[in-house]
């Protein structure tokens, strides 16, 4: 279940905090591995039910005030909690990173025709776009942005809408990201973020390496890679 899985992430996330000295986050443009280690563990919290999340049965390390937006349809959710320097927005998707593939359908982004990302996962945040844009309004904290695997994907889609709707997106750490869309895609996302985009990566993980550049795919935002066996 969530735990086990939940567990086995926070893990990981210790592994990143403790392969990335300070020194080098600084050198990597203000990514810092405390704050990666904390929003890695709300990462690995998302999967666990709204009940279980805002009922204090979940550790969510120094988060508060945990509250879960269910999408107008289908089982995307996005658990917003607070910090002491401002808001989380935890993605959750419903798609699994292996439904990600090089041949599965895509579909153009309404403000760029020629950008290509996935269909199911363009779909899944067209239905969590208006409850979580109405859960963030008038949002006076800044909002950092996080999701692992295919909800790092989804996350990677919401940043980029939510600030383009005037949310205070400040941040936007991802943890196994696939590669989200075509290249072009790429180029308009680095155009039009204005939040750095630290993507963390480890070892061998084959996540990272879906859908594949030589069919037509492309990563964002700027890759932070740990040994996995340090």
């Amino acid at each position: 279940g969530c735990a086990e899985w939940g567990r086995r992430l926070q893990v990981a996330a210790k592994k990143v905090a403790g392969s990335i000295p300070v020194a080098a986050s600084q050198a990597v443009g203000g990514f810092d591995p405390l704050r990666a280690t904390q929003l890695a563990k709300l990462a690995a919290a998302a999967p666990c039910s709204a009940s279980a999340l805002e009922g204090g049965k979940v550790d969510l390390g120094e988060a508060a005030s945990p509250r879960v937006v269910a999408a107008a349809s289908g089982d995307a959710t996005a658990l917003v909690a607070r910090v002491a320097d401002g808001v989380v927005v935890t993605l959750r998707s419903s798609i699994v990173s292996e439904a990600l593939a090089d041949d599965a359908e895509l579909v153009s982004l309404e403000a760029c025709a020629e950008c290509k990302v996935n269909k199911a996962l363009a779909a899944e945040w067209a239905t969590l776009r208006a409850p979580l844009v109405a859960a963030l309004a008038a949002q006076p904290h800044k909002v950092t942005v996080t999701g692992h695997g295919a909800s790092a994907a989804l996350a990677t889609l919401a940043a980029l809408d939510l600030a383009e709707a005037g949310v205070p997106v400040a941040e936007l750490v991802t943890f196994g990201e696939p590669r989200v869309g075509n290249p072009a895609f790429a180029a308009y996302y680095e155009d039009s973020a204005v939040y750095p985009h630290f993507r963390v990566t480890h070892g061998r993980d084959p996540v990272v390496h879906a859908p594949s550049a030589s069919a037509g795919f492309a990563h964002v935002g700027r890759e932070v890679f740990f040994n996995k066996a340090s």
